[in-house]
C-alpha cells in the first residue's frame, strides 16, 4: 500500500530538517536561513531537533537520539540531515536506510553518509585564505597555531592548511609553535598559559582554528598587557555571532549558511538524482577581513546596545525560569497529567510560540491519566507507540484541548498548519533515555525564544517523571503483590474517586469469593492455593475493560466495579464470562481440583447511596450464591 506524503495534492514539498541542539546560536542562524530560502523554493519545513549537543553520550543523549525514530521518512519529500551535529552514526544510518527503502532522498551535510546526497563546506580553502592573509598580506613570519583537538578531522585539516601556507612562503614548520585549545575557552586559556611560559617569546601572530578560541586568545593577551593586533595579531575561523561584538573584530571565515541552503533546496526542487551527485557538493565559505589581523575593515557592533539587549534577554529568561520553577513546584505532586498540562499555559507566554502540542505514547498517557492504572499494558519497548495522545495549546487561548492521532501524523490538522507561514519544531520527550513522546512548537523563526522552549521541554520531562514515580509508589501501596490487582487500599481509594466523579451515573459492584480455597490449601499446600488465586485474578483481569476496576481485598475475596449508564447488562455479562472462562480452565488445567467462585452482582444509581451500601448488597447476593453452591454439593 502506497503511503500518502504530507505534500499530496499540494503545490509545495515538505522537508524534514534534522539538526541537534536547536537552542544553540549557530543552529538558530542555520534554521533561519533554512526557513528563508525554503520559502523561495516552495518547500515547507518540519525541524526535528534536540536539546543536547551529544557531548556526553550518556543516558540522556540516548533519549535525545530517539528524534530519528520520530521521523516518518516515507511521508516526506526529502530529508536534510546536519549529520556532523549529531555525532551518532549508527542511528543516522538506520534512518537513512528507512529513507532509501522508501525512495526518499537524504541530503547529508558535513559528514559523508552512504546512500545520501552529500554536501560539505570547503573549510580548507577558506582557512588557507585566512592564513595567507596573515602571512602574505601582513608579512607575519613569527606565527603560532592554536588547533582544536589533536586527531580531530577539522582541527587536523586546518593545521595542514597552516603548514602548507608556511611552506609556500618558505617558513619552516616548528612543532613547538602548535598548541591545542579544544575548540573552546577553558582549554584555550590553559594552552595560552603554556605558550606564555614556554621557551619562545610571544609570537607576532596567532592563527586559531575557530572563533571561540580566537576570542579567548585575544582576551588572554589583553589581560596580560599585550595590544591586539599591534603587538600580537590574531585570526579565527567560522564566524560565530559573538565575534560581531568582539574588540577588535576578527579576521575569520564566515560559514556560508545561505549558500548551503540554496544548494540544498535547489537539489530538492529539481529532484536531482543522487547518481548525478556522486561527489559531494561543495559550498564555499567567505573570508571576513576584520581588525584583529592589523587591518581596519570592520568595527564591532555597538557593545552598549548589545549589553542592553543582553540584559533585557537575561531578564526575560530569568522571568521565564522563575515561571517554570513555579509551574514545577505547583504541579509536581499532581497525580493526573491532564491537570498538570492544563495548568501550563499561563507560565508559557514569554516563549513567543504560536501553537504547541505535547504528544505522549498512548500507553504512557493512559498510565498517567487513568484511575484504573494497575492493569499491565504492552508498551512495545523503548519506541514510539502507534497512537499518540495529544494536548494542544494556542498562545492566544489559555484552554488546552486533548485528542488522539496516529503516529506519523505529527500533529492534528497537519495539512492546515503547513499552509501557514510558521515552521514546526519537533523535540523528543524521554525519561532517563526512555522515549515517552515528543513536543511540537509552531513558531516564527525571528521571534521564537529557543532557550525558553528548551527549558519548557526539560521541565515537562521533570513533571512526567515525577508523575511516573508517584504512580510507582502508589502501585506499591495500592497493589496486591500476589495477584497484581488492586488491594483493599487501592480499591477503596479509586472507587471513592469514581463515585465522586460519576455521581449521576450507575455503579455496578460485583462481589466474588473463591469456593474451597481452604480445602486447596489444606490438601495441596498454600503454594497451590496461591496458584489458584493468581489464575482467578488472571481470568478476571484479562477481559475487563480499562475503566473496570478489579481488586483482591482479602484472602479469597475479590471485587469488580465500574460506572456508566445501564450497567446491569455489562455486569451480568462479566459474571457469565467468568463462569465460562473457569469451566474452560477446569477442563484443560489438569488440576486435581476445580476452580469455582460464588458471585453477587448489584447495581444502582450512585447519587444517594454510600459505598458501604453497594458492598453490602453485592456481598449479600454473593453469599446467597455460595449457599446454593453448598446446597448443590451437599455441604450444608
Amino acid at each position: 500500500m502506497k503511503v500518502q506524503k504530507y505534500s499530496e495534492g499540494k503545490n509545495y514539498k515538505v522537508v524534514a530538517f534534522l539538526v541537534s541542539c536547536f537552542a544553540g546560536d549557530e543552529t538558530v542562524r542555520l534554521m533561519r536561513y533554512a526557513q528563508k530560502v525554503s520559502k523561495e523554493y516552495k518547500c515547507k519545513l518540519v525541524f526535528f531537533s534536540t536539546i543536547s549537543d551529544f557531548y556526553y553520550n550518556d543516558v540522556n543523549d540516548a533519549g535525545e537520539k530517539k528524534i530519528f525514530d520520530a521521523v516518518s521518512v516515507e511521508k516526506f519529500d526529502a530529508i536534510v540531515l546536519m549529520s556532523e551535529s549529531f555525532k551518532m552514526d549508527e542511528d543516522m544510518k538506520k534512518m537513512v536506510e528507512r529513507a532509501v527503502a522508501a525512495d526518499v532522498p537524504v541530503l547529508a551535510v558535513d559528514k559523508r553518509m552512504e546512500n545520501c546526497i552529500n554536501l560539505r563546506y570547503d573549510y580548507g580553502d577558506s582557512f588557507r585564505d585566512v592564513v595567507r592573509h596573515m602571512i602574505e598580506y601582513h608579512g607575519y613570519r613569527d606565527v603560532n597555531f592554536m588547533g582544536g583537538i589533536k586527531g580531530n578531522a577539522y582541527s587536523d585539516e586546518r593545521e595542514r592548511a597552516y603548514r602548507e601556507v608556511l611552506e609556500e612562503n618558505g617558513i619552516p614548520f616548528e612543532t613547538d609553535r602548535v598548541y591545542y585549545g579544544g575548540f573552546w575557552d577553558e582549554p584555550t586559556n590553559e594552552a595560552m598559559k603554556a605558550m606564555m611560559n614556554g621557551p619562545r617569546p610571544m609570537p607576532r601572530a596567532i592563527i586559531c582554528a575557530n572563533d571561540s578560541m580566537a576570542i579567548t586568545v585575544s582576551t588572554f593577551l589583553k589581560q596580560q598587557g599585550y595590544k591586539v593586533p599591534e603587538e600580537v595579531a590574531v585570526s579565527g575561523f567560522d564566524g560565530i555571532i559573538l565575534e560581531r561584538y568582539h574588540r577588535p573584530r576578527l579576521t575569520t571565515s564566515i560559514t556560508n549558511y545561505e549558500g548551503l541552503m540554496r544548494e540544498v533546496f535547489d537539489i530538492i526542487q529539481k529532484e536531482t538524482p543522487k547518481e548525478k551527485l556522486a561527489d559531494p557538493v561543495v559550498v564555499y565559505n567567505k573570508m571576513q577581513i576584520g581588525s584583529s589581523c592589523g587591518c581596519n575593515e570592520l568595527t564591532p557592533l555597538d557593545p552598549g546596545l548589545e549589553m542592553t539587549n543582553l540584559k533585557n534577554q537575561f531578564y526575560l529568561e530569568l522571568r521565564f525560569h522563575e515561571a517554570m520553577n513555579q509551574m514545577v513546584s505547583n504541579q509536581s505532586d499532581e497525580e493526573n497529567w491532564y491537570k498538570t498540562i492544563e495548568a501550563a499555559p499561563p507560565y508559557m507566554y514569554l516563549m513567543e510560540y504560536k501553537r504547541m502540542w505535547i504528544c505522549l505514547n498512548a500507553e504512557f498517557h493512559h498510565y498517567l491519566t487513568s484511575l484504573n492504572y494497575h492493569k499491565k499494558r504492552k508498551n512495545g519497548g523503548n519506541v514510539f507507540s502507534d497512537r499518540m495522545a495529544v494536548s494542544y495549546f494556542d498562545s492566544k487561548d489559555m484552554n488546552v484541548e486533548h485528542t488522539f492521532i496516529d503516529f506519523g501524523d505529527i500533529i492534528p490538522d497537519l495539512a492546515q498548519r503547513l499552509e501557514e507561514e510558521e515552521e514546526l519544531l519537533v523535540a523528543p520527550l524521554h525519561l532517563k533515555g526512555n522515549v515517552v513522546g515528543y513536543s511540537v512548537a509552531q513558531f516564527d523563526c525571528e521571534v521564537f525564544r529557543y532557550n525558553m522552549y528548551s527549558s519548557f521541554v526539560i521541565n515537562c520531562r521533570y513533571l512526567l517523571e515525577a508523575q511516573q514515580n508517584k504512580r510507582k509508589l502508589l502501585d506499591v501501596y495500592m497493589k496486591d503483590s500476589l495477584s497484581g490487582l488492586y488491594n483493599r487500599n487501592g480499591f477503596y481509594d479509586v472507587i471513592r474517586k469514581i463515585m465522586e466523579r460519576d455521581s449521576e451515573l450507575d455503579l455496578a459492584m460485583i462481589s466474588i469469593d473463591m469456593d474451597h480455597l481452604k480445602m486447596i490449601n489444606d490438601t495441596y499446600g498454600h503454594g497451590e492455593g496461591d496458584v489458584a488465586l493468581r489464575q482467578l485474578a488472571k481470568v478476571m483481569s484479562d477481559f475487563l475493560r480499562d475503566d473496570e476496576l478489579c481488586a483482591r481485598i482479602g484472602g479469597d475475596e475479590f471485587l469488580i466495579a465500574f460506572s456508566g449508564e445501564e450497567v446491569e447488562d455489562r455486569a451480568e455479562s462479566i459474571k457469565q464470562e467468568i463462569i465460562m472462562a473457569l469451566k474452560e480452565y477446569n477442563a484443560s488445567s489438569g488440576k486435581p481440583y476445580p476452580l469455582q467462585v460464588s458471585i453477587g452482582v448489584y447495581s444502582n444509581r450512585i447519587k444517594g447511596h454510600s459505598l458501604d451500601h453497594f458492598l453490602k448488597k453485592a456481598d449479600d447476593l454473593m453469599y446467597a450464591n455460595k449457599y446454593l453452591h453448598r446446597k448443590e454439593s451437599g455441604v450444608i
